[in-house]
């Protein structure tokens, strides 16, 4: 009986007998552990990660004529995949080897983002917009792109038609990310802009916000003037 997580009741056995069984555990200190029963002699138990042995203790177990290893608490950490194996073998008896093993998926808790984004109007200059993505161990700048809504056009960092974007990674667990806008146009407060964050082992999590659009002055002075003249104009009419 294998089990890789001793808190849950999930184990495999010789019934099991699939290549891989995948299992999927979220960032943490696991103990696996592997017990062997009815062979006489002992079978000699131990389980590896990848193709490295994981250190633990043997337990007999007289009562059900057995062996069972349990590993030491190790550490597995997210957004990773690696094969524990279980690997029992009696000394001496042919074909007596046997083989059971995990397929372990670590999963990673959402990213979470926090994005600066002022207003702006038409023909603004180097519009930035910048998000941090963040608590996420093990993120990296070409997990995250920026994405237009209106075309699905897709942004890694690089430069493009009117628009620019960089990517720095602060720490371990946390990126920055710059959209920057060369020129703003009439049409960029018609689309969203998101921040996609993409793992082939976690979902895809995106941050989706819109340019907040602000009036100049000028434009503000002429619309009321223009309403000035508009009821100078109904005033002689009348």
């Amino acid at each position: 009986m294998f089990r890789f997580d001793p808190s849950k009741n999930e184990y495999l056995t010789l019934e099991n007998n699939e290549a891989l069984h995948q299992v999927e555990v979220l960032p943490g200190k696991y103990a696996p552990s592997c017990e062997v029963t009815g062979s006489m002699p002992k079978a000699n138990v131990m389980i590896m990660m990848g193709d490295k042995m994981m250190q633990g203790r043997i337990v007999d177990m007289e009562n059900k004529m057995g062996t069972q290893f349990v590993a030491e608490e190790t550490e597995f950490r997210g957004n990773s995949q690696v094969n524990v194996m279980c690997s029992a073998e009696v000394d001496g008896l042919p074909n007596s080897k046997m083989e059971r093993t995990y397929q372990v998926v670590v999963r990673q808790r959402d990213p979470k983002f926090k994005c600066t984004n002022t207003s702006a109007i038409v023909n603004n200059k180097r519009h930035m917009i910048t998000c941090e993505v963040y608590d996420l161990e093990g993120i990296s700048c070409n997990k995250v792109l920026w994405q237009k809504g209106d075309t699905g056009e897709d942004y890694e960092p690089g430069s493009y038609n009117n628009i620019n974007v960089v990517c720095k990674e602060v720490d371990n667990s946390k990126i920055e990310t710059t959209l920057e806008i060369l020129q703003v146009t009439a049409e960029h407060f018609k689309t969203p802009f998101r921040v996609i964050y993409n793992d082939p082992l976690s979902q895809t999590k995106e941050y989706q916000l819109s340019i907040p659009q602000e009036h100049s002055n000028s434009a503000v002075a002429l619309q009321t003037s223009l309403v000035f003249l508009f009821s100078i104009v109904l005033t002689v009419i009348f």
